[in-house]
C-alpha cells in the first residue's frame, strides 16, 4: 500500500529570552505555491527530546507524521535523518510552555498561507491523520476551532489538540496582549496555559465525541479504555479532569472513528499502522 510521504523538513533556532533567530538549511513552501487540493491542509507536529530521536520520534516520522501535509520534530537537537525543527530550550515538561508558544509563532509565521488547521502531539502519541481530515472538514478553518479531548479549561496535550488558522492567527498575533497573564512565563503546564490564553482569546472549544459519546482523543493507551480493571492510578486522578463522562469497554469507549491515542510505545506504534494500514481482511476488495 503507497501511503504518501510529504515531510517538510527545517530547522529553527531559539534564543530564549532574545530576538527569534532562525536556521533554516533545507527547502521550504513558497508563500505563492499552494498545496496539492484537498478538503483541508493539515500542519502537525510532536514535541520530542534527544534521547528519543531514535525511538519514539523515528516511530512517528516511519508511520502517521508525513501522512500530515507539513510535518515537523520540536526538540533541540538537530539530526540528518529526522525533519527536526530545533529549539534551543530546556528539555522539560515545566518549560514546554515557552517551547510550544515560540513554535507556534514560526509555524504560523511560515505556513500561514497554505495552512488550514495545525495539530500538536507528543512523540509518544499515535494519530489517525484521516480521521482528524474527516473531523475538521465539517468546521471553518477562518472560525477559531480549539480541537482535542477536552479537560476543564482546556484541551489535553498529550493526545494532541489541533487549531484552526483562525484561532492561531489569534493566539499569535493577539495573544501578548490578550494573555499578558501567562505570555510571558517560561514554565507552565504547556496545554493548561495554552487553554487559558485562547479562551481569552474566544476560541469555540468543539466537543469531538462522536453520536454515542465515545471519545476520539485518548490520553492514555488504548488498553486501559477497553479493558476495565487495567487502569493505572495516574489515568484515574487524570480521569477526573475530563470535561464529558469517559466510558470503558470495548463496545462503547473509544469511537471507530478515532484520531488519537497518547501513551503508547513505539512498538505500540509500528503495530497499530499495520493493523490500519497494511492488515487485509480475507476477501477484501482493494
Amino acid at each position: 500500500m503507497s501511503l504518501p510521504h510529504n515531510v517538510l523538513g527545517r530547522n529553527l533556532h531559539f534564543l530564549t529570552g532574545k530576538k527569534l533567530v532562525v536556521e533554516d538549511n533545507s527547502s521550504q513552501l513558497p508563500v505563492n505555491v499552494s498545496l496539492p487540493v484537498r478538503t483541508s491542509s493539515l500542519l502537525c507536529f510532536i514535541l520530542s527530546t534527544p534521547s528519543n530521536h531514535q525511538t519514539r520520534a523515528t516511530a512517528v516520522n516511519r508511520t502517521w507524521g508525513p501522512r500530515c501535509d507539513v510535518f515537523n520534530i520540536i526538540s533541540s537537537r538537530e539530526e540528518s535523518d529526522l525533519p527536526i525543527v530545533r529549539v534551543d530550550a530546556w528539555d522539560t515538561y515545566w518549560t514546554l510552555w515557552e517551547k510550544v508558544r515560540e513554535t507556534w509563532k514560526y509555524l504560523y509565521s511560515r505556513n500561514r498561507h497554505q495552512i488550514d488547521w495545525y495539530m500538536k502531539a507528543d512523540d509518544n502519541t499515535y494519530v489517525i491523520v484521516e480521521n482528524a481530515r474527516e473531523l475538521i472538514k465539517k468546521y471553518d478553518p477562518d472560525k477559531p476551532y480549539y480541537i482535542g479531548a477536552r479537560h476543564h479549561s482546556h484541551m489535553a496535550g498529550g493526545p494532541g489538540y489541533i487549531l484552526s488558522r483562525e484561532a492561531l492567527r489569534r493566539f499569535v498575533l493577539l495573544g501578548p496582549k490578550i494573555c499578558s497573564h501567562n505570555w510571558g512565563y517560561v514554565f507552565g503546564a504547556e496545554d493548561a496555559e495554552m487553554g487559558s490564553c485562547l479562551q481569552r482569546l474566544g476560541a469555540i472549544l468543539v466537543d469531538t465525541r462522536d453520536g454515542q459519546h465515545r471519545g476520539r482523543f485518548f490520553q492514555y493507551n488504548i488498553q486501559q479504555y477497553l479493558v476495565t480493571g487495567l487502569l493505572s492510578y495516574a489515568a484515574i486522578n487524570n480521569f477526573m479532569n475530563e470535561f464529558y463522562p469517559i466510558q470503558f469497554g470495548m463496545d462503547t469507549c473509544c469511537s471507530d472513528s478515532a484520531v488519537s491515542f497518547h501513551d503508547v510505545t513505539p512498538e505500540e506504534i509500528y503495530t497499530a499502522d499495520y493493523l490500519i494500514y497494511y492488515l487485509k481482511l480475507a476477501n477484501e476488495t482493494l
